[in-house]
């Protein structure tokens, strides 16, 4: 759909330059048209192009996304600077084959993300876990310091109705209360999820929230040579969260679920902890937290990392083949880590 008698006036319009060469990369997905172009100009050098034409992505947010961006340059974080667009703001809007596009510009970033590099978290030291928190700490700080915040939430904030930890919590509730798995422990589960989750809507508007990058996966985070972090990409989820609450899910996400495999024991989870402990320590170094935000750091871990969409979708899998023995070793599992309440003390250990 995008070609280059588009990609000539989208470049014009951030910088008078000619192309010398262009790699047109399509993420489109249904619905929705995602193009990226990282364009080698005559004077310019390379920078990327992107264009797109879904519900989410408006000339609001774009401007948005550049504010954040400049904030976390502005902290030394190494993430693109998005160029002006000559109608004063940093989108443009475009109309292709009857489709209505956003359009905008961002720096080159000469670095492989981790998956170019076909890495997982668990090929990552203990030392770059630590700088990736500072990272992550540092960004929630310029946020704070800057007093940039939106009026849309990025898509994972957790207490949002259409969040998913809560619908994949209802719907293994549902899917397996009815089922040979130990009943009584099905409800004692959801029972206590439901009570520390109106534990936390207790606490949740008093939390500090501001703009986050909304998506620290492996496909943004870039990788030198040497397995450090060379910088942050992608703000198109970036959006308003309460920082305590956005570190604690991408914090478990990146320290608990990218791995290759799986691992309930003991033995697998204790290293996963203090892997996570090291990513915490970096942010904590970075990112103050208040008295507020260390009163939820239990009760976010407790809702948050027994019910990751992983853990219920295995669960779930495991009870349709009939591993009920399986399905109850599981369950306990999730019944442990959903009341546990030394998580904090372990990290501030």
């Amino acid at each position: 759909m995008i070609t280059k008698q588009h990609i000539e006036p989208i470049l014009q319009s951030y910088v008078k330059d000619s192309i010398l060469s262009y790699n047109l990369i399509d993420n489109s997905y249904e619905d929705e048209y995602r193009y990226i172009v990282i364009v080698q100009t005559a004077k310019h050098g390379p920078l990327v192009l992107k264009c797109y034409s879904d519900s989410y992505t408006n000339g609001d947010k774009i401007d948005g996304w550049a504010r954040l961006a400049q904030a976390y340059r502005q902290g030394g974080i190494r993430t693109p600077r998005f160029y002006p667009a000559d109608n004063g703001s940093y989108s443009v809007a475009i109309s292709v084959e009857g489709l209505p596009f956003q359009v905008w510009a961002e720096e080159y970033m000469p670095y492989p993300t981790m998956d170019d590099r076909d890495l997982d978290m668990e090929d990552m030291s203990a030392g770059f876990l630590r700088q990736l928190g500072s990272c992550m700490g540092n960004m929630h700080t310029k946020a704070l310091q800057e007093r940039i915040e939106y009026d849309w939430n990025s898509p994972y904030v957790l207490l949002d109705p259409e969040e998913e930890n809560y619908s994949d919590a209802k719907q293994w509730y549902e899917t397996l209360k009815y089922s040979e798995a130990d009943y009584a422990l099905i409800e004692e589960i959801w029972d206590v999820y439901n009570r520390k989750r109106k534990e936390l809507e207790a606490a949740f508007p008093g939390l500090p929230a501001g703009g986050v990058q909304g998506d620290l996966s492996l496909n943004n985070l870039l990788i030198d040579e040497d397995r450090k972090l060379a910088g942050i990409i992608d703000y198109n989820l970036a959006g308003q969260d309460k920082f305590v609450s956005y570190m604690m899910q991408e914090g478990i996400f990146l320290c608990f679920e990218c791995y290759r495999e799986e691992g309930l024991d003991r033995e697998t989870c204790a290293d996963m902890e203090r892997r996570f402990k090291h990513f915490y320590e970096g942010y904590a170094q970075q990112y103050p937290l208040s008295q507020a935000e260390r009163n939820v750091i239990n009760v976010l871990y407790n809702i948050i990392r027994p019910f990751r969409w992983d853990k219920v979708n295995n669960t779930l899998e495991a009870a349709q083949a009939g591993a009920w023995q399986e399905v109850n070793e599981r369950l306990r599992w999730m019944r442990r880590e959903l009341t546990r309440e030394d998580i904090l003390d372990y990290l501030e250990s």
